[in-house]
């Protein structure tokens, strides 16, 4: 697969209103979808903000939306506009909500989307008949009684300021004064910069709404708390992209590829790129400098690690070029920096979930192959270190409380798709009701 909350205040019925009468100025979905129309969820609405500030991302070829039924939902595009999304809700939502309950808002990381992500994780496109231990987090937290939905981006390696500001208009939507957020990898970055009040650290998102204090639960799965290096810590990782033509960020500029010295810095994370990972450079953080991991074994060049070192810090070799992951940084926002800087808010509620199985290659029939960095590579779940996922001393700096952090054996994907983690989730959001 490519692409790889303290709340002293009980909310009651009461602080919940109806979705028509919302007052966000994306608060009217563009389409409705129900029936078989919104298969495998009960309802789907199309949302669009309609704020200047949302432009329409570039697309890699290969992440450009290929799924019909995700075609369909953004309008028959393949390429939406950013300030479009998407909402999808389970069956009984509306009357869960009426009697109380408080929703759970699923996001999804980076090149997913809500179906694969939540419904059917197993497979890319919904099967036939799905086997009771394939069932997603989704259908899980349903039958254990919650009022639940989702939300897709219209780009899975998109902006997350445009992505945070979609978050807070969904949670507005349901017109509840405060929700439980369960987020995936990148997702949970997009949770974290709107529950950090991320309009008063960047003053020139305009369009990113301030914190509203309307989240009560914070479940972040496999979420890059100190960012993530993997572009420049790996020059095999560069090697596999340009060899598959995979649309995924890379940090060489130019590369000895087949013989030849060849230029792909339209698939770099810097300005003068293409543009197709906007999100991915807003998530860089030098874990060398600044986490204490060095580039170690996993990382290793036939060059004495010299292109290992240039890939990082900037720099060519005869095998490759890059200007290093600080400029990346630099070019991206510095966001991790700045949310590390600042924390989320004191009233939330954060649960960590973290794994720390490296392999996350897929395995041929009966085989795992795994890639060579794979088997030297720090303590991690094949995407983010531990040392990043379960960092969790400066997005608690302003006081909001630990409701625990707990490993698993599990990889990237696995992780935000087994029912022991679902188990482990429910049990802190029926702990938690405050």
């Amino acid at each position: 697969m490519r692409g790889l909350v303290q709340s002293t205040i009980i909310i009651a019925f009461s602080a919940c209103i109806s979705f028509v009468t919302t007052a966000a100025a994306d608060s009217t979905p563009e389409a409705v979808f129900t029936g078989a129309d919104a298969f495998p969820w009960n309802r789907v609405e199309r949302m669009r903000n309609p704020h200047p500030g949302f432009t329409r991302e570039n697309f890699h070829p290969e992440n450009t939306i290929q799924n019909p039924q995700l075609k369909k939902w953004f309008g028959g595009t393949a390429t939406p506009h950013s300030g479009v999304y998407l909402l999808h809700y389970m069956t009984g939502f509306d009357s869960r909500v009426k009697a109380g309950s408080i929703p759970v808002l699923l996001i999804h990381g980076a090149a997913d989307n809500a179906n694969r992500a939540w419904i059917h994780p197993w497979e890319a496109l919904m099967p036939s008949q799905l086997a009771p231990d394939k069932r997603g987090f989704a259908l899980q937290l349903h039958d254990a009684g919650y009022p639940v939905f989702a939300i897709t981006f219209a780009h899975g390696h998109g902006d997350n300021f445009m992505q945070a500001a979609h978050v807070a208009g969904a949670i507005e939507r349901t017109g509840c004064g405060r929700i439980d957020v369960i987020a995936h990898s990148k997702g949970a970055v997009t949770a974290r910069l709107y529950a950090s009040g991320g309009r008063d650290l960047f003053n020139d998102k305009v369009f990113l709404p301030a914190y509203r204090g309307d989240i009560r639960n914070f479940i972040a799965i496999a979420s890059p708390m100190r960012g993530v290096d993997t572009p420049f810590r790996y020059y095999g990782y560069n090697l596999k992209v340009a060899s598959d033509g995979a649309g995924l960020p890379m940090a060489a500029t130019a590369l000895l590829f087949n013989g030849q010295w060849r230029d792909f810095t339209a698939m770099t994370l810097y300005f003068g790129s293409a543009g197709w990972f906007p999100g991915q450079a807003q998530m860089l953080f030098n874990l060398v400098r600044d986490a204490g991991i060095g580039l170690g074994p996993d990382s290793a060049t036939a060059d004495y690690g010299a292109t290992a070192a240039a890939l990082y810090h900037g720099g060519t070799t005869a095998l490759a070029s890059s200007r290093g992951i600080d400029s990346a940084i630099r070019d991206g926002g510095s966001l991790i920096y700045r949310l590390e800087q600042r924390g989320i808010d004191p009233g939330i509620n954060l649960g960590v979930i973290a794994g720390n199985s490296p392999f996350i290659t897929y395995p041929l029939p009966g085989q795992l192959v795994p890639m060579p960095w794979e088997l030297y590579t720090p303590a991690g779940d094949g995407i983010v270190f531990l040392a990043s996922s379960m960092h969790t001393d400066a997005i608690l700096r302003r006081g909001a409380r630990l409701l625990g952090k707990h490993e698993f054996n599990l990889n990237h994907v696995d992780i935000a798709r087994m029912p022991a983690v679902m188990a482990r989730i429910t049990s802190w959001l029926a702990a938690n009701q405050r």
